[in-house]
């Protein structure tokens, strides 16, 4: 029978025109095939045209990121050489600080010894004075009595 169908569909062309539309309803024709393609393709061109907007947006991101980066590692830099230079500057200080402080115990010392002079000089002084004294009021008690 399916062999004998194009047979009849030549000697009765209406019977192709009632098959074409029983057909059309359940398969696609060439122009809509044609309708879906080209809705397909504006499609691809819409989702081309957005992966590039995407991508050269994502490219500007990744540009200040690199951007960020270099200004990070310029500040790290100045912030390490920054530290450093505090660092030399605290040493100094602390050199410094041992230096005041061994001269601070020299003159320590020193005032010590000097003191220790002065003490010793005060009563060498002190005997002196006594005994000038009393020597001069035993004179001027001899004077006296003895008149």
């Amino acid at each position: 029978m399916v062999r004998l169908l194009p047979k009849v569909l030549r000697e009765h062309p209406e019977l192709r025109q009632e098959i074409l539309s029983i057909l059309t309803g359940s398969y696609v024709t060439t122009f809509d095939a044609l309708k879906v393609l080209e809705h397909l393709e504006r499609l691809r061109e819409d989702f081309n045209r957005k992966v590039e907007e995407d991508n050269k947006r994502f490219e500007g991101i990744v540009a200040e990121l690199k951007s960020l980066r270099q200004d990070l590692n310029a500040l790290r830099e100045d912030f390490n050489r920054k530290v450093e230079e505090d660092n030399k500057r605290f040493e100094a200080i602390m050199l410094e600080i041992e230096r005041q402080r061994q001269d601070f115990n020299t003159l320590a010392e020193q005032f010590l010894s000097f003191k220790k002079q002065v003490g010793g000089l005060e009563e060498t002084l002190g005997a002196f004075v006594e005994s000038y004294y009393i020597t001069k009021v035993v004179e001027e008690l001899d004077r006296f009595l003895l008149r």
